[in-house]
């Protein structure tokens, strides 16, 4: 899947924490969108991550067999 994609799949006004930037600045969704160079680029996917026995839901990309790139803030 495409970055842009899996960008796509999430609210714009949602709160993105950069793990590739030193101090993890959190970014909304509009921002990230609007500050990629290749937005086209393939290999990630958007992942559930389910926290307090599946009650809280957040989601992460990351590229696919490997580590995140952006977590919910």
């Amino acid at each position: 899947m495409k970055l842009i994609e899996c960008l796509n799949q999430l609210p714009d006004e949602m709160g993105l924490i950069d793990l590739t930037e030193t101090g993890k600045k959190v970014k909304t969704v509009k921002e990230i969108k609007s500050e990629l160079k290749n937005p086209n680029e393939d290999g990630y996917e958007l992942r559930t991550n389910k926290y307090n026995y599946g009650k809280d839901i957040k989601f992460s990309i990351g590229l696919i067999d490997g580590p995140n790139i952006y977590n919910q803030a």
